[in-house]
């Protein structure tokens, strides 16, 4: 009946807002710290689903090591704008269908960052019920 996307927005960019915050909060990072930053980032992301803590740590190019503990919350706060975006385009299809989110039948996520909490929190929330998750976010077509 309608499509609609951001092709601009996905999961590194959360991990970049997550990278960026950590190297706010800690200073002294160089561009070739980036690559481990960010991937630092993505496990600390990916440890957040499933926990509601977690040490995001990452070594520098010099060797220092360093570490920050984080909440879900705190991270589900940093990210809450992109959250947001993630609900224009919801918006944008069904306004393109002529129909209302209660009058779906149901949702099916896709894409590796639906697999957050707060990602579905805010699927829910919009569609006054939870979105379907039996189906593996990687290898969903939408």
């Amino acid at each position: 009946v309608a499509t609609a996307g951001d092709a601009l927005l996905g999961g590194d960019d959360f991990d970049h807002a997550l990278a960026r915050w950590f190297a706010d909060m800690t200073g002294g990072w160089t561009d070739a710290d980036m690559a481990r930053l960010h991937a630092a980032a993505r496990a600390t992301k990916e440890a957040l689903t499933a926990n509601e803590r977690a040490i995001m740590r990452c070594v520098r190019a010099d060797g220092t090591d360093v570490s920050v503990r984080l909440s879900r919350t705190d991270f589900e706060g940093l990210v809450q704008p992109l959250v947001d975006r993630t609900l224009a385009p919801v918006r944008r299809a069904l306004r393109d269908a002529k129909l209302k989110a209660h009058e779906v039948d149901g949702v099916v996520l896709v894409g590796g960052s639906t697999r957050m909490p707060c990602v579905r929190a805010a699927v829910a929330q919009h569609f006054g019920r939870e979105p379907y998750t039996g189906i593996d976010p990687d290898l969903a077509v939408a």
